[in-house]
């Protein structure tokens, strides 16, 4: 069985930080133009090649958050902003805007494409269709129980992300320990 991977949000570099040092295979964070975290200390461009540079000290993956709905007019800002953070090493995106998933899996093959709780995908037949965007990776609803979370990992090819506490993340590798899965029960 594979080892389940601990990611961690990191809304400021301190944090970050603390994630790396406490175990963390991985922190998901953002910057100012595209997070739902508005209020976070967000990182600038500045910040994220400092952040890519310690994380590969201690190989931990990061995960950029793109995770609001952009307007039209937004496009060029958005493609311009992937483009500068692929520029630093980042290459694997969370994205809740179906329309933006599609234009990056289109314009950018060398990517990761993640699609965020937001997105709200609940059933076999979400993953189906965002299998066929692109998607390596769903972070599942919150609302899935443990006995749907099984059934939809037993029928998906892609790989599952559910939040276990309102803020430990893990991701769900094939095949989902029983022991992890009495685990979360136990807590629900």
């Amino acid at each position: 069985m594979s080892k389940p991977e601990i990611l961690a949000p990191a809304g400021s570099y301190e944090a970050f930080i603390a994630a790396v040092h406490n175990g963390c295979d991985a922190v998901y964070l953002g910057g100012g133009e595209f997070g739902a975290r508005a209020y976070a200390g967000n990182f600038d461009h500045v910040a994220l090649k400092r952040v890519v540079e310690y994380s590969r000290l201690f190989n931990v993956q990061i995960y950029y958050t793109l995770n609001t709905l952009v307007k039209p007019s937004e496009i060029d800002l958005l493609l311009a902003e992937v483009n500068s953070l692929r520029s630093i090493g980042i290459f694997k995106f969370i994205i809740q805007d179906i329309g933006v998933l599609d234009l990056l899996g289109q314009t950018f093959d060398d990517i990761e494409l993640h699609a965020s709780t937001q997105m709200n995908c609940h059933s076999i037949y979400g993953m189906k269709f965002l299998e066929k965007l692109g998607v390596t990776r769903v972070v599942l609803s919150r609302e899935l129980s443990i006995d749907e979370i099984r059934k939809i990992k037993k029928e998906s090819k892609l790989e599952i992300e559910t939040f276990c506490t309102r803020c430990l993340v893990l991701l769900l590798l094939r095949p989902v320990s029983d022991e992890f899965l009495s685990w979360r029960k136990k807590w629900q």
